[in-house]
């Protein structure tokens, strides 16, 4: 219940950040981005904003060390509840689920294996699905 606790407020800050503001330092494109965002081409602006939300409360979340997942399935656990607590149909857009698996996937590795060691990796493919989210609603 702490990690849900701490998760609530990230994931509403980072829906709630207001987009219409310029980035102050571009970031650079990159093939995950391009992929999510071409994955929700035609999505309402609205859920590309919620997914930018959960995945940037994500990101802050593994940056910051709170990271609770021993292993892959755990994680996965974790993003599933974040995505429950906005109401998010799983398999919304079809094309989205499988451009998120696909980018996932390799990151992870199988369901069991450890992912401690690589929180800065998994922060930066968040922030990355994060910006493609992004750059879907614009």
């Amino acid at each position: 219940m702490r990690n849900l606790t701490f998760l609530l407020p990230l994931l509403l800050v980072g829906c709630l950040q207001q987009t219409d503001s310029p980035d102050i330092t571009p970031e650079p494109s990159s093939k995950i981005r391009t992929t999510i965002a071409n994955s929700l081409e035609g999505a309402d602006r609205k859920d590309c904003l919620t997914i930018y939300g959960i995945y940037t409360a994500a990101s802050e979340y593994v940056s910051n060390h709170q990271l609770q997942a021993a292993n892959a399935a755990e994680l996965y656990k974790q993003l599933q509840k974040m995505f429950e607590l906005t109401d998010w149909s799983i398999g919304k857009y079809p094309q989205f689920t499988t451009a998120h698996e696909t980018v996932m996937d390799p990151l992870l590795g199988s369901p069991q294996q450890t992912i401690m060691d690589r929180r800065a990796e998994i922060a930066d493919l968040f922030k990355q699905i994060a910006l493609g989210a992004q750059d879907a609603a614009r």
